[in-house]
């Protein structure tokens, strides 16, 4: 396994992660934009019969929703390749920025997807300069140039983008913070000592941030993965008691963070559960005691994928089998009423209205295959915009 290091000097972290594909670099730079019409590689997907419910709902760790809103559902790869539906699941276009999949370049995309104050933010950068791309409607998207941070521009890689109900954050060489992802100025904050790895980064309505990461050179700091948590907008952190670090391993590459009436899940080898906010946990068994791949919830049950299947609890200990989707699930989320999920190269995807029955969905391929790190639920007035 190939391995690089990027630094991040402000924030007090390092990272460091495995290659997952090798593929020959493409072009983008700052500045530029994918569009559906624009200069970018971009495909549409088929067309396909209409939506197949229209009742609203909320979501968590991407900004929550409104009533009368329809549900955008974005996924994101290397390359900043997107994958957008605005029917519910049932077709896909998808457009990229570069054909680069490596993960140790500009155009990673470990960094995540937030969802916001009307604009979904992707960030990109296992290596320098990252990039930070704002889409007001999930399917036209801009790289942010320098003007988009005052005082020296961004010349960082990047460790994650979060919304924690008010505020974008952007977690690189510093902690930026921004009201609407399209202007960004350095908070000051940091991690707390011994977080030389960011591993994964979720934030929720509620004002939680949830920061996977690992010590890997002591900063008095016992080795290894854990779990540190902010309510206030990254300015202090406080790290629990009785967390596996089984858990956090290796959740850049798979598994997740996820928060339910006050129930905090982290999963990826081991699940381990809090039920306050992160200050205590415990070890439960993971479903069908197999490895998680990825974790979401509605608003009544958690949900996680592993292997083909999508397990749910409604409280993160006992689980029972949803569904099988005959190919390994990589990402799955919740909005709106509708569910969706996604394989691991971005080739299949499947919608359902009720977690339980699903069918499979339409999704352009033209695009070189990626390795699908994220998938959120953003809400628009409208899907115009919308192949």
């Amino acid at each position: 396994m190939h391995r690089a290091w990027a630094w991040f000097g402000l924030v007090g972290l390092s990272l460091m992660m495995g290659c997952d594909s090798d593929s020959e670099a493409g072009s983008g730079g700052a500045g530029a934009s994918a569009t559906a019409s624009g200069d970018a590689s971009t495909t549409s997907g088929p067309g396909g019969p209409g939506a197949t419910t229209t009742s609203n709902g909320s979501t968590t760790g991407t900004g929550g929703s409104a009533p009368n809103l329809e549900p955008v559902f974005v996924a994101i790869g290397a390359g900043a390749w997107a994958a957008t539906t605005c029917d519910r699941g049932q077709t896909w276009s998808t457009s990229e920025f570069s054909s680069d999949r490596e993960d140790h370049s500009e155009w990673s995309a470990f960094g995540g997807l937030a969802f916001g104050h009307d604009a979904f933010v992707m960030a990109t950068g296992w290596g320098f300069p990252g990039h930070v791309i704002r889409s007001a409607d999930g399917v036209t998207w801009q790289d942010l140039d320098d003007a988009a941070f005052p005082g020296g521009g961004f010349d960082s890689s990047v460790g994650g983008v979060v919304f924690d109900g008010a505020s974008f954050l952007l977690f690189g060489s510093s902690i930026w913070s921004s009201a609407d992802g399209s202007t960004w100025t350095v908070t000051g904050n940091e991690l707390p000592p011994g977080s030389n790895q960011l591993r994964q980064l979720r934030a929720f309505p509620t004002g939680l941030i949830v920061a996977s990461v690992e010590t890997q050179y002591g900063d008095d700091h016992p080795l290894g993965n854990w779990i540190t948590v902010s309510s206030d907008g990254g300015t202090s952190w406080s790290e629990g008691t009785g967390y596996d670090a089984a858990c956090g391993n290796p959740i850049q590459h798979w598994g997740d963070i996820e928060l339910k009436d006050g129930v905090l899940l982290v999963g990826a080898e081991t699940l381990c559960r809090s039920t306050d906010l992160g200050q205590t946990w415990s070890t439960v068994e993971t479903p069908n005691g197999a490895s998680i791949r990825d974790l979401f919830a509605d608003a009544t049950y958690f949900y996680a994928a592993s292997g083909s299947r999508i397990f749910r609890s409604a409280d993160g200990t006992s689980w029972e089998e949803a569904a099988d989707l005959g190919t390994e699930i990589a990402k799955g989320s919740w909005g709106g009423g509708t569910y969706v999920a996604m394989n691991g190269d971005g080739t299949r995807v499947f919608y359902s209205g009720d977690g339980s029955s699903w069918d499979e969905g339409t999704i352009s391929t033209a695009l070189t295959p990626t390795i699908v790190r994220d998938l959120g639920v953003g809400y628009f007035a409208n899907a115009d915009a919308c192949p």
